[in-house]
């Protein structure tokens, strides 16, 4: 879309005539310092205009005089002819560095929008790739989440053949090595949950930076920065969703580790309480032993 002009007609029409006024030549460049601002194009054009009407106002005057008074000044406007001539040669002159200038400035516009075409372009780009890899970290998160279920399920399971072999007092060894297994697994999963988390704040942190950096760059695109936004918003709640299943994971695995430790406990004190009727069948044994060992020494 077109920008609007910065500077008005009346406002070069001024400052030529301030300048004309000083005994300056109004030139386009002229006029750009005595303003401040506006650019090369519009301030040419404006002059062209303001120019218009001077030759106007000359004729208006010519047509006003009598005719005898006008070829009686014929005379003088033939003497200065050359100075005309010479002013005009000036004034092409100005006209070509003012054209100069003009082709400098669009030349320098032309690459600035080259270059904020390219810096657009790969932002696009990097927003796409951004989108992508948000994709597949909820991909990666539900996954984690069926496997968090899957080892919940195979917890449970394990509980429950773990708390059968703890009756069997002979195979202690046993339920030993399961133990291990299962405290291996919990670690495990704990740092596979650790992992994912930093994993997502990672990319959760990239995303905010990725979002900022494509707003700030691309704000004359206000229709489309806000579409991007939105989006990333929603990639923002996927993110926290997936963060908060990680939370209730980790509160389920701690839950599972304090019923293991239970369990344990409760199965060192079933353990005792085995030694201990063991204890006492042995002292009634070595009592019948020592009752039988005299009447076989007789």
């Amino acid at each position: 879309m077109a920008r609007e002009p910065t500077i008005t007609f009346e406002q070069v029409a001024a400052a030529a005539d301030a300048l004309k006024g000083q005994g300056v030549r109004p030139t386009a460049r002229a006029i750009r310092d005595t303003l401040g601002t506006g650019s090369m194009a519009t301030i040419l054009k404006f002059l062209q205009q303001w120019q218009g009407t001077q030759v106007r106002q000359s004729q208006t005057i010519d047509d006003t005089i009598d005719p005898s008074i006008a070829r009686a000044i014929s005379n003088q406007i033939a003497a200065k002819v050359q100075e005309a001539t010479a002013d005009a040669t000036v004034r092409l002159a100005d006209l070509q560095g003012e054209a100069d200038t003009l082709i400098a400035e669009n030349e320098r516009q032309a690459a600035d929008l080259e270059t904020a075409n390219a810096d657009r372009a790969a932002l696009v780009e990097k927003l796409a790739t951004l989108s992508g890899t948000v994709a597949q970290l909820e991909a990666d998160a539900k996954r984690t989440a069926a496997d968090l279920a899957t080892e919940r399920q195979s917890s449970e399971a394990a509980r429950i053949e773990l708390a059968k072999m703890m009756i069997r007092v002979d195979n202690a060894k046993l339920v030993e090595a399961e133990n291990d297994r299962l405290r291996a697994s919990l670690e495990t999963m704990q740092k596979s949950l650790s992992e994912t988390e930093r994993q997502l704040a990672i990319h959760k942190t990239e995303a905010q930076g990725h979002a900022q950096r494509y707003s700030d760059a691309v704000d004359e695109l206000s229709r489309a920065n806000a579409a991007h936004a939105a989006e990333i918003d929603r990639m923002q709640g996927f993110v926290a969703q997936a963060t908060k299943d990680a939370a209730q994971a980790r509160e389920a695995l701690t839950r599972a580790s304090e019923m293991l430790s239970n369990a344990q406990e409760q199965r060192a004190e079933e353990s005792k309480q085995s030694a201990a009727r063991i204890g006492v069948l042995e002292g009634g044994l070595k009592k019948q032993l020592g009752k039988q060992n005299p009447r076989t020494g007789g």
